[in-house]
């Protein structure tokens, strides 16, 4: 995996137009979601889905839902998609859980079948390590890289403007980490665990390889484990 870009500007507060660019540690759920479908449309024939284009609306509507994603919708349908939980971390077959997913004080809300951990708060309760449900830590350090670019804008007679430079800050996974999701679907909804494809995702279309494993939906058995390993350790906030 390249480097990755999910997140929103930050301008200057003194109104120039010069700004710092920073993604967050991980997608949004928004961006989850879309990745869900999309799987679930490859897979679901041509006559559904052929060439990046919806063939059958009604179809696509019955297995993925209709409505665009939104945090606040008090219910969210997402046709024959169980359940979607948060993501977490996924490094030597085990699941690290980030802070806000287990941690009392995060942010987290159901919005139909969707598990959201709320971005307005963007990791203020994040701790300085990763943990698993068998107690392991990874420290962020080990599992987020950062990576800046200094940037500027050129007027129409290509002379660069002195109130248009900008920064950005990039993540990068470390070799054999990924992020993770469980989902649910229908039992009729059959997914390809054989082979893998890649997507294009968040600023910049990075390319990420997208990989599934059939099992059972334990997510919230690890989360909790987890929870009870994080209550027995001390990290100092980030």
């Amino acid at each position: 995996m390249d480097t990755y870009f999910f997140g929103m500007e930050n301008r200057n507060t003194d109104n120039t137009q010069s700004y710092y660019l920073k993604s967050l540690m991980i997608p949004k759920q928004s961006t989850v979601i879309g990745i869900v479908r999309y799987l679930l449309l490859m897979q679901a024939g041509n006559e559904i889905f052929k060439e990046n284009k919806i063939q059958d609306k009604n179809e696509a509507k019955n297995l993925i839902g209709e409505r665009s994603y939104e945090v606040s919708l008090s219910d969210f349908e997402l046709g024959k998609i169980q359940s979607i939980s948060p993501i977490y971390i996924l490094h030597n077959k085990k699941f690290y859980f980030l802070s806000p997913s287990i941690n009392q004080k995060a942010e987290i809300k159901n919005v139909g079948k969707i598990a959201v951990i709320d971005h307005n708060h963007d990791f203020k309760n994040m701790q300085s390590a990763l943990i698993s449900n068998e107690g392991d830590t990874q420290q962020l350090d080990n599992v987020f890289i950062n990576h800046f670019q200094s940037n500027n804008n050129k007027n129409d007679t290509n002379e660069t403007r002195s109130d248009a430079f900008f920064k950005t800050c990039y993540y990068k996974l470390k070799d054999g980490i990924g992020f993770g999701i469980t989902i649910e679907v229908d039992d009729d909804v059959m997914i390809n665990t054989t082979d893998s494809f890649y997507a294009k995702i968040g600023g910049e279309n990075k390319l990420f390889k997208i990989e599934c494993i059939q099992g059972e939906n334990n997510y919230e058995a690890q989360a909790h484990e987890a929870l009870k390993c994080w209550k027995q350790k001390t990290y100092p906030q980030v």
